[in-house]
């Protein structure tokens, strides 16, 4: 009986025993499980930053790829010129990053400043001799740029110059680009660096300044105005950076007294247009919304624009424009049935402003208003930016983009047609 007994509690032991067994490897197989989800997250994490990277970078080849052309060109020119490497300016600059959005007063900790090297000639003849264009100049400025925090980090950058004098000894100075930011975002080595979401960007000028001609010296400028860095939401975070500010230039007495002189040539009559004139261009864009590396959204517009210059002399016209655009990001910031409905994301817009001939080239600049379907995030009104380059009298390409609330947005580019002008 006790045998019996014993044998009987053998049998619950057993049970036990081979429960215990099963368990363990069941554990052991769901923490394999757990370590292999674990290290298909971080997989999917370290690809989703390197497709981040390389994807922004290849999408902003192109665009910045023209940004650079004219201090290409510039720089080819100047290097024919005798002591090219030697500067004909010094400038100084100083201010501030303007906290442009709420999000930009944790970056700004201190002032911004910067130092140039600018090599530039003076212009003479072609369009550079008409109306108070007379005594323009092109150059090249190469700067390094601290941003006025470690979030914002340094800038080091390259822009075209075109100055013009306005009144007196009173000037005007534009720029287009290129800059390298030191510190742009970074999901896990910048988190905080959301000024700027790529290394490269376009860099954007324009100042208004005053020169003083000093005997035995040269001339001392001194100038106030805007610089700004951003990628035009190609990569996000793009907040952008707008450094405004003071800049004191300067201008030795050798090269203030025997400028290296450029000449240009005068366009044919067919080029040049005077009265009304009318253009219609047909652009492509992209737009990144959403948290950084989403999908990018595609634009396109078309727009039809009128032009009025008073005198063929005239380097300036007068501008009025008509815009109709499909924009595929409103399915995220548009209406709520936008995302299904298609012409829920059909934007139509009315800007005004001038434009800047220089040549073949123009430079137009428009204030604008949407008026249908807005974008929640942007608001209606923006800043109209947009570079023409005249490849016929009737053909031309265009670069562009837009700025709302001081952060450029939707790049583009485009086809520009217009009718060959009557000189009869």
């Amino acid at each position: 009986m006790p045998q019996t007994f014993h044998r009987l509690l053998l049998i619950p032991r057993a049970l036990l025993a081979q429960f215990i067994h099963d368990h363990q490897q069941t554990f052991e197989r769901l923490q394999f499980l757990f370590h292999g989800m674990h290290a298909a997250k971080l997989r999917r994490a370290t690809f989703e930053v390197e497709m981040y990277h390389g994807l922004n970078h290849r999408l902003l080849i192109p665009l910045l790829a023209f940004c650079m052309q004219g201090v290409v060109l510039q720089s080819q020119e100047l290097a024919a010129t005798p002591n090219f490497w030697r500067p004909t300016e010094y400038r100084l600059s100083g201010g501030y990053s303007l906290p442009h959005r709420q999000e930009m007063r944790a970056l700004v900790t201190g002032h911004a400043w910067s130092t140039s090297l600018i090599w530039g000639k003076q212009l003479e003849g072609g369009w550079s001799s008409h109306g108070n264009r007379a005594g323009a100049w092109q150059g090249v400025e190469v700067a390094g740029t601290w941003g006025g925090s470690k979030d914002l980090g340094w800038i080091a950058h390259a822009i075209w110059l075109n100055r013009k004098p306005l009144f007196g000894n009173a000037f005007s100075e534009f720029g287009l680009g290129l800059g390298w930011a030191t510190s742009p975002f970074d999901p896990l080595e910048a988190p905080r660096s959301f000024a700027l979401g790529s290394h490269v960007n376009a860099a954007l000028r324009a100042i208004i300044g005053y020169h003083w001609d000093i005997r035995h010296f040269g001339r001392l400028q001194f100038a106030f105005g805007l610089t700004h860095f951003s990628n035009g939401s190609v990569a996000l975070p793009n907040l952008g950076i707008n450094l405004i500010g003071v800049h004191l230039s300067v201008i030795p007495s050798k090269d203030r007294y025997q400028p290296a002189l450029k000449k240009l040539d005068r366009l044919p009559e067919k080029w040049v247009n005077q009265g009304w004139h009318y253009q219609t261009t047909v652009r492509v864009g992209v737009r990144d919304i959403g948290l950084p590396g989403g999908i990018l959204h595609p634009t396109s517009t078309w727009m039809n624009t009128v032009h009025y210059r008073h005198q063929k002399e005239h380097n300036w016209s007068a501008a009025a424009a008509l815009d109709l655009g499909l924009n595929q990001s409103l399915r995220i910031n548009g209406e709520p049935d936008a995302s299904s409905n298609p012409s829920k994301r059909i934007q139509t817009a009315v800007l005004i402003g001038a434009r800047c001939h220089y040549g073949r080239t123009a430079l137009t600049l428009m204030q604008g208003w949407m008026m249908s379907h807005t974008d929640s995030e942007l608001g209606t009104r923006h800043l109209h930016t947009a570079l023409q380059h005249a490849l016929t009298p009737s053909w031309g390409i265009e670069l562009g983009l837009r700025s709302f609330r001081l952060r450029a947005d939707s790049p583009f580019i485009g086809v520009v047609w217009s009718p060959v002008a009557s000189n009869s």
